[in-house]
């Protein structure tokens, strides 16, 4: 699966596919007790949306010359993406009252990013 998405990756940033954004996002999973992982997200723009390499779709809530802000909800969470366009960081979330009722604190992704526009 790993070198699937590898291939996938490379094929996406080396590709002529006419999308105007490609954010290649890595992110540690020390944070989450699982030390020496390294977890791959995709985030590609399509007209007003960006989608993952999951195919969630997310509305684009904000943007700015410095971030975007991403959101994915339904009727009880919301799935929150920041990506920031001048350090090439990206932050995600997932925020519901049950989460946080039953977790007092719960660590965000973050990471780094490769850009292709």
């Amino acid at each position: 699966m790993k070198k699937f998405f590898n291939y996938l990756l490379i094929f996406l940033i080396w590709s002529n596919i006419s999308f105007s954004e490609i954010y290649s996002c890595s992110a540690d999973l020390t944070r989450f007790g699982r030390e020496g992982e390294i977890e791959n997200k995709i985030y590609i723009r399509d007209g007003n949306y960006f989608y993952n390499n999951h195919d969630w779709k997310f509305d684009i809530y904000y943007e700015s010359k410095e971030e975007i802000h991403l959101i994915d909800g339904t009727k009880t969470s919301m799935f929150i993406v920041i990506l920031n366009k001048k350090t090439n960081e990206f932050t995600e979330g997932y925020l519901s009252i049950k989460d946080s009722r039953e977790h007092e604190q719960v660590a965000n992704t973050y990471g780094k990013c490769v850009v292709k526009k």
